[in-house]
């Protein structure tokens, strides 16, 4: 291997390993277990803007200025009209799955032994009441959603297979290092993370176009937010007892 060869793979290392710091880092270095309840502060609202426009923002910027790039490689598009249509669709499609998943946790759970149903529930859960702040609640999803995608469905896989990586490892390893992303929120999190990658994944290479399973991610993340703060089991119980 020759020298100008070993310095482009080692820049290209170090490009990764800025990257993996710049979306791992801070939720390393921060408390590890949330409390849950922090959506309804507007300090962490803006920090996650903040954070989400940064990580953005590094990411465009190497596909912009490190190397013979551009963001069309990567199916980074200008957002049009018919981008709002397919990803408006591509969240609607996963909302049966979310109102299956509650019903089931509804009819469920309290059936579940004690033992079973401790293990079954995610350390913490997203707790969202605070309605004034709904307007920065869905621009922080959004942006969420979109730095996310940009990272785990267009950066990434392009990435690792132009550094030889087989094609299907390097569509799926991103969709891991999402789930594992949400390993904070225990098992399930991951879990859950994993399925929700594969799908947005799947959404993705059917578009060929970010803004698609972005704004379908960032409608995902704001309906789980609001779905957090209504106790299901009150409003269901008089028709499952």
């Amino acid at each position: 291997m020759s020298l100008d060869n070993f310095n482009q793979k080692l820049l290209s290392c170090k490009e990764l390993a800025l990257t993996f710091a710049l979306f791992y880092l801070p939720g390393i270095i921060m408390p590890p277990q949330p409390t849950g309840t922090e959506f309804n502060r507007p300090d962490f609202l803006a920090l996650m803007i903040i954070m989400g426009l940064a990580e953005a923002g590094m990411i465009l910027y190497l596909l912009t200025h490190i190397g013979a790039r551009s963001p069309a490689d990567y199916n980074i598009r200008k957002p049009a009209p018919r981008d709002i249509l397919f990803g408006l669709l591509s969240w609607l499609a996963l909302l049966p799955l979310l109102v299956l998943a509650a019903l089931l946790l509804v009819l469920i759970m309290p059936h579940l032994p004690d033992e079973a149903l401790t293990a079954s529930l995610p350390p913490f859960r997203w707790y969202y009441t605070n309605y004034q702040l709904l307007p920065f609640v869905l621009l922080a999803c959004i942006i969420t959603g979109y730095n996310e995608e940009l990272y785990y469905r267009a950066y990434l896989p392009v990435e690792f297979f132009r550094r030889g990586m087989p094609f299907p490892l390097a569509v799926l390893l991103p969709v891991l290092l999402f789930g594992a992303g949400h390993f904070y929120q225990g098992k399930a999190g991951f879990v859950m993370a994993c399925l929700l990658g594969l799908y947005l994944t799947g959404v993705f290479r059917i578009a060929k176009n970010l803004n698609v399973p972005a704004l379908a991610h960032g409608l995902y993340n704001f309906c789980v937010l609001l779905a957090s703060g209504i106790d299901f089991e009150r409003y269901l119980s008089p028709y499952i007892e």
